[in-house]
Order: structure tokens, then C-alpha cells, then sequence
């Protein structure tokens, strides 16, 4: 039953976060050729009208083939998307972004505020929403392929008082435009600025926590060497899925044959060139956080951080113990660590409350209504 623990290897599952122009698939697609041997196939799902092709002919960078999304961005689409570079048999994916999916025309925030714009309980129709992103989430953590995530990210702002008593708004950092807590479900996540620099704000390698950097192939060979000495695990079969709605184009790369209607979207070789900033090495060595315990200096970290975006002791103390049932720093794992330091840094206080508290009923109803049904619809309706 129980086994000694290990790291196995596995597939890896990174998100990279950052406003438009910060470098977030110019740094993926970097990233990606490191971590690849030569020859290895790429693919990119792109949304972000064709931006991605403007990469192919600069120098260095690797060859890869795009898939296009249209709107509307639903999670069917994306979910055949991903179906297809598995069947055909790619090395890695990049899906660039997931935001649309999220926030995108027809992703789940707009077609939740239709269903509210017709009338019923917001915390209802939130419940329809969730199986369908768990769904979504499900099929880039379990599919067999590496995959790297590119996330939107916005500038966050709240009401605060100054040292006068007087209200004021404050800029508490820049928030990804995905579904709070997406990003502590991939192995490690990295936040872009517009000098082109990350930090990673989720990191189980350890390679790059407290590091500021230009990702570039390095990234992705010491990614690869820590990926290389977990344990060998069995390949996991990725199950195509059958509920998946159809997307224009053809199932293969090959011109030769024929495009179907009901296929995903077609895979084509990008062309067009332009310019990229110059990306350098980050250098990191990989340590187990199998022992990890907080030190006064994480304590003292996670408050300076706190005290930068806004968050008082009594606002962190209350949401540790809200979203990890714990009121000590000390019970922490890493994991835990590294998730509250990334949710201070990307919210407010009050945001961090509430989207927390809006997940929690809208599971809530999904899992106490015994008319609900697996994909959030209400049986006989």
C-alpha cells in the first residue's frame, strides 16, 4: 500500500505570466529548445492572432509548427488542440495563451455573465463553470507531452489608506488572468516583466526561487537535468476525449491530406520574422524541499512582501488559516510556501478573500446538489 516516496519523471507542466510584450512566447519557445534534443517536434496553440509566426526566422530560435485558435475560445477547443499534438506526436506543446480560455470571447467568464445576464444565482452558475475549467486543467496535467503555459497578466490596484488616514489607490502587483490557483497546479511558473526578466513565483525544482533572470535554452536544460534524475515512471496513455466540439482545419501537418470540418485546427509552419531581445542564462542548482522548515527569514520575507502589496498581519494570519486550515508558518510545506508568498504578490487582500470564498460555495453547491451532473448542468433541464 504505502511506498517510500520518490520524484518520478515526468512530463513537464510550466507556466510563464507576464503583461503583452514582456517576452512570454519568445522566452517559451527558448526555454523549449533547451529542453529538447535536436530534431524534436514543437507545437503552439496560438491565440494571440498569429503573433507567434513573427519568431520563426529569428536567429537561434527552433523550428516549430502552430495551431490557430478562433473564437469562441471554449474548453473543447483547447481540449482537441492539445488531443491533436499528442496524436501527432509531438515533443512538446505550447499553449499560448490559456488566458482566452478563460477570459477570452466565449471563454467561461463570458459565458458565465450571459447565464447571469439571464437571470438565476451567480453562485449557481458558478458551479456550472467549474467542471468544465477542472476538465480543462485535468487534460494539461495528464496529458502525455511537455507542455508550457503562457498566462496574461493584468495590474492589480485597491483601495488603501496612507500613513494620513486618507484613501488611496496602491498598484499591488500584477495578477494572471486565469482562474485563482491554476498556477500552483504546474510544476513551476514564471513571471515576466517588460525588461524581458522572471521570477519565478511557484518553483517545485528549486532551481530558480529568489532569482531574477532572462530565460533562455539554459532555463530549459537545468530544467531538464533536474527532470532527469527523478525515478523512471511509466508513460501515461492520453485518452483522446469525446466530447470534444469540433474545431476547423486538418488533423496533420502533412499538405497532403485532406482537411475536414470536424478536425482540429490545422498545423502550419510559421514564416514570417522579427526581431527579439536578447535572452541570457539563469544559473541554479536543484535542492529537495523533502525537509524544508520556515526559518525566521521566510517569516521575515513573507511579511516585507506583505507589507509591499498592501496585506496587514492580521490579513495574513486570517487567510492562512481561511485557505490552509493552518495558523502557524512552521506547519507550511514548501509547496504551501511558495503558493501564499505567489497569491500576496498577484492580490490584494480582499481579492485573495473573496475569489477564495466564491470557489469554495460554488464547489460547495456542485458536490451537495444531487442534481447536478458531472459537467455542471442540472439534470432534466
Amino acid at each position: 500500500m504505502f511506498q517510500k516516496a520518490q520524484r518520478k519523471q515526468v512530463k513537464l507542466k510550466l507556466g510563464i505570466s507576464g503583461p503583452s510584450g514582456s517576452g512570454k512566447t519568445y522566452s517559451a519557445l527558448r526555454i523549449a529548445k533547451g529542453l529538447l534534443p535536436l530534431g524534436a517536434k514543437i507545437a503552439l496553440i496560438d491565440t494571440e492572432n498569429r503573433s507567434a509566426s513573427l519568431y520563426a526566422d529569428v536567429q537561434d530560435m527552433p523550428s516549430f509548427d502552430t495551431a490557430e485558435l478562433e473564437p469562441p475560445y471554449t474548453v473543447d477547443k483547447y481540449i482537441a488542440a492539445i488531443e491533436q499534438a499528442i496524436k501527432q506526436k509531438y515533443d512538446l506543446l505550447i499553449v499560448d495563451s490559456v488566458s482566452h480560455v478563460w477570459s477570452g470571447e466565449g471563454g467561461l467568464l463570458q459565458e458565465k455573465e450571459i447565464m447571469d445576464a439571464r437571470g438565476g444565482n451567480s453562485f449557481t452558475n458558478w458551479a456550472k463553470m467549474t467542471p468544465k475549467w477542472n476538465k480543462f486543467v485535468s487534460t494539461i496535467l495528464h496529458s502525455d507531452i511537455h507542455m508550457i503555459c503562457t498566462m496574461r497578466s493584468k495590474q492589480e490596484h485597491a483601495l488603501t489608506q496612507n500613513d494620513k488616514g486618507k484613501s488611496e489607490v496602491k498598484k499591488m502587483g500584477m495578477a494572471p488572468q486565469v482562474r485563482e490557483g491554476f498556477e500552483y497546479e504546474l510544476t513551476a511558473v514564471f513571471d515576466m516583466d517588460m525588461t524581458h526578466h522572471a521570477q519565478a513565483s511557484k518553483d517545485r525544482t528549486n532551481i530558480f526561487d529568489g532569482k531574477t533572470w532572462k530565460p533562455n535554452e539554459k532555463t530549459g536544460e537545468e530544467i531538464l537535468k533536474w527532470m532527469s534524475t527523478g525515478a523512471p515512471s511509466q508513460t501515461r496513455s492520453s485518452q483522446p476525449s469525446t466530447t470534444g466540439s469540433p474545431v476547423s482545419g486538418s488533423l496533420s501537418a502533412d499538405p497532403s491530406q485532406p482537411s475536414s470540418a470536424s478536425a482540429a485546427p490545422q498545423v502550419n509552419s510559421p514564416t514570417s520574422a522579427a526581431a527579439a531581445p536578447d535572452m541570457s542564462a539563469a544559473k541554479g542548482v536543484a535542492a529537495s524541499p523533502a525537509d524544508w522548515k520556515a526559518t525566521k527569514e521566510d517569516l521575515t520575507r513573507l511579511t516585507q512582501l506583505g507589507n509591499e502589496k498592501g496585506w496587514s498581519g492580521p490579513d495574513l494570519s486570517a487567510y492562512m488559516e481561511q485557505r490552509f486550515q493552518k495558523t502557524k508558518l512552521s506547519l507550511f510545506t514548501k509547496e504551501e510556501y511558495d503558493q501564499l508568498c505567489g497569491i500576496i504578490r498577484s492580490r490584494s487582500a480582499k481579492e485573495a478573500k473573496e475569489s477564495w470564498q466564491m470557489y469554495v460555495e460554488s464547489e460547495k453547491l456542485r458536490t451537495e446538489d444531487p442534481n447536478w451532473d458531472d459537467m455542471g448542468s442540472r439534470v432534466g433541464t
